[in-house]
């Protein structure tokens, strides 16, 4: 059991059925429903800033802050999954939403039922944003939305699943909504070092929102960058990158034939100028090759791509080798998936 706090005569208040880790700490006006899990290293702040009222069968997982600022108050509706290391201050996150791990959501802000918070994305303050949106980058914009899901709630059915679950026992939970696949994973045994750092962490997505902002202003389609990606991780065997890499490609309009044939590119005619400039760069950056050899890449790819574009390939290839540096040191798994 974790610590309850007592502020000026506000004792946090838990449901029937509801799991704190021992390393988990509740303050002050904080009161959650029942059946939920509050994971380890949790920290929820209900002082006298507000209430926080938490629903039932709620998901808290590893190292996520919750707290908010004065005269506000922070709503957690039933069936929510808060990924580890995420910041949760002064919001309403509506039912059935999951927000990835390391993900923010600001005060005064709103994110409608059943949507998702993509894992590093920033909700800025005073945003609303209605039910089934999808929302990635910095700061979060509606990327996607969630059609309907025909009958019972699959987030609720996967946080009254994962009640079963004693505490620290490693805890696997993988939910489908609507085609789209979220994997949040707790195995205690490991070292996920982006948990373990999640402000560490939360730098490198918001450069990585940033670098995808250069990109985009450089001209560069979504297909090359997650080309780029896909060859990278390529390279470095990044297994849970190339799985989440390959799947945005196909979402994206990629084919087949040419995934299949990327690591053969250069010896193929299916990629334009462009796009073979920016994976012959990016293969420089990743390897490093001899001088001769990487000037000569690198010169390549200056007659071919402006000194923007060229500029913004090199940083989605910086920033696509430390992603597969902290996933493989790291060991993130891949799960297997039916489509």
């Amino acid at each position: 059991m974790g610590t309850l706090y007592a502020y000026r005569d506000k004792e946090p208040v838990l449901g029937a059925g509801t799991v704190l880790f021992d390393s988990a700490e509740i303050t002050g006006d904080v009161v959650v429903g029942k059946d939920s899990l509050i994971g380890a290293g949790v920290k929820i702040i209900g002082d006298s800033h507000g209430p926080v009222r938490i629903g039932s069968r709620v998901q808290i997982l590893e190292n996520a802050v919750l707290h908010l600022l004065p005269d506000n108050e922070l709503v957690i509706e039933d069936d929510v999954v808060i990924g580890p290391g995420a910041m949760i201050h002064g919001c309403h996150i509506g039912r059935g939403t999951v927000v990835e791990p390391a993900a923010i959501v600001c005060d005064f802000s709103t994110v409608g039922p059943e949507s998702i918070v993509r894992a590093g994305a920033c909700v800025k303050q005073r945003a609303m944003h209605p039910a089934r949106s999808v929302l990635d980058g910095f700061p979060a914009r509606t990327v996607d939305t969630l059609a309907p899901a025909p009958g019972p709630s699959v987030v609720g059915a996967a946080s009254r699943r994962c009640q079963r679950h004693p505490p620290h026992r490693p805890l696997t939970m993988r939910l489908d909504l609507s085609g789209v696949h979220v994997s949040l994973t707790a195995e205690y045994d490991r070292l996920f070092i982006d948990k373990q750092s999640p402000d560490a962490y939360r730098a490198m997505s918001a450069v990585a929102s940033e670098v995808s902002a250069t990109a985009q202003a450089a001209g560069l389609d979504r297909l090359l960058v997650e080309l780029v990606n896909i060859r990278v991780s390529q390279l470095n065997g990044c297994g849970f990158c190339l799985d989440l890499h390959v799947r945005r490609a196909v979402k994206n309009g990629e084919t087949p034939q040419r995934l299949a044939v990327l690591p053969a590119w250069r010896d193929v005619d299916l990629f334009s100028p462009t796009e073979r400039a920016a994976l012959a760069l990016a293969e420089a950056i990743t390897n490093l090759p001899e001088h001769d050899v990487r000037e000569r890449e690198r010169t390549c790819a200056r007659d071919e791509l402006t000194a923007d574009q060229f500029s913004a390939v090199s940083w989605l290839a910086i920033t696509m080798n430390a992603f597969n540096r902290i996933s493989i040191i790291s060991g993130h798994p891949v799960r297997p998936r039916t489509a």
